[in-house]
């Protein structure tokens, strides 16, 4: 099957076999038509010009004939004109006669014309009467009969040809209907084979790729083999779509990784910022522990922050999860002044929204969100002069899998 095997180009196919055939058995059957029409016309001609002449050929001439013997006053001369056009006629028929007893009723037809013409001028030469009437009797009435019976046989000859052609015509039309109808029905057969088998090659191809591109839309983008198809066009469809698969597949991964780097960015960017003011608040901790007349708790809380930054040093690590932080709790609770419901919702309402009312709460949140997604975070609880609690929401998971 060739690659530029499209769909048009084998309905051409089709339909040019199809006219193909219904003109060549046009073109037969006009043919034969003109034939048989040509041959029906000549018989049809020569039986019609016969029997008008054989209608009053004797008749006419034995009165004319009769009338000029006798010299009667309604004699018109001697009948030459209808003899000759008689014998005109006669050698019209021997043109367009080919039946060979045809052929020799005519044949006899225009000599005894001839003859007549002759004996005609012969009375013309008589002068007696009686001699007249003779030749009138054995001459004249003898050659118009002879010459009506041999167009009587001629229009019998012609007749019974006329009657076979027409039973010809006949035979033949029944078989040329019987073979058109059985070359029809091949051609139906071969047509509705080859339908069925363009159908095929067409609507499971076409089924294949319309589940293909269901899957494609319920997330499936993995890249398969292109639909098999003796369709070029469906083969060109398929190996594009597989292709644009590729790509989308491609570019997702460029993306997935443009967006790792950037939560990265992002994290280091937090962790920047968190470093310096971690150490700030812890700095005036201990700054406020001094003032409080407290130093053994500053020298604890001293000692904390290097062994913090002397383990984040030793691990070279951003991150440190829980299980690595020294027996942390994920609920903060303390027993303070609390806060209004006012100033509550305002907190949790900056927290969701990432408006920067408290740098610490808010950076926190956002970190936890880029390391885990938008279920994790920071919430705030709290009761005016009761206590506020700070809830970490994380996954329990390793860092690995975060």
């Amino acid at each position: 099957m060739s690659r530029r095997d499209s769909i048009q180009s084998r309905m051409r196919r089709m339909v040019v076999a199809s006219c193909g055939f219904m003109a060549a058995v046009l073109a037969v059957t006009l043919a034969l038509v003109l034939v048989y029409n040509g041959q029906y016309k000549n018989l049809l001609y020569n039986v019609t010009t016969a029997s008008e002449f054989n209608q009053d050929f004797k008749e006419n001439i034995d009165l004319k004939m009769y009338y000029y013997v006798i010299e009667s006053r309604y004699s018109e001369g001697l009948p030459i004109q209808e003899v000759q056009a008689a014998q005109a006629l006669a050698r019209d028929l021997l043109d367009s006669t080919s039946q060979k007893d045809s052929l020799q009723a005519v044949t006899s037809v225009l000599d005894l014309c001839e003859n007549l013409e002759e004996k005609i001028y012969q009375i013309e030469q008589t002068q007696s009467y009686d001699s007249r009437q003779m030749q009138l009797e054995n001459n004249i009435y003898v050659l118009t009969a002879l010459i009506q019976e041999y167009m009587y046989n001629y229009l019998y000859y012609e007749s019974v040809r006329l009657n076979l052609l027409l039973q010809q015509i006949s035979r033949q039309i029944t078989a040329e209907i019987l073979l058109v109808a059985l070359l029809s029905a091949v051609l139906i057969a071969l047509l509705a084979r080859y339908s069925v088998r363009l159908s095929r090659s067409v609507a499971q191809p076409v089924v294949d790729l319309s589940r293909r591109a269901e899957d494609v839309i319920g997330g499936d983008l993995t890249v398969r083999e292109p639909v098999r198809s003796e369709t070029y066009e469906i083969r060109t469809l398929s190996e594009g779509m597989e292709q644009m698969i590729a790509r989308i597949n491609a570019q997702i991964q460029e993306i997935t990784q443009k967006q790792t780097s950037l939560r990265k960015a992002e994290l280091a960017l937090l962790q920047a910022q968190i470093n310096p003011h971690f150490l700030y608040n812890t700095m005036d901790t201990i700054i406020w522990l001094i003032e409080a007349d407290r130093p053994q708790a500053a020298v604890e809380m001293v000692s904390n922050l290097s062994s913090f930054f002397r383990h984040s040093l030793s691990r070279g690590e951003d991150i440190i999860t829980l299980g690595e932080e020294a027996d942390a709790l994920i609920q903060i609770t303390d027993d303070g002044a609390g806060m209004t419901p006012a100033r509550l919702e305002e907190l949790n309402r900056a927290i969701a929204s990432g408006e920067r009312v408290g740098f610490g709460l808010v950076t926190v949140h956002e970190r936890l969100r880029l390391l885990f997604g938008p279920p994790y975070g920071l919430t705030l609880s709290s009761r005016e002069g009761v206590g506020t609690t700070v809830t970490v929401r994380v996954p329990r998971r390793g860092k690995e899998e975060a």
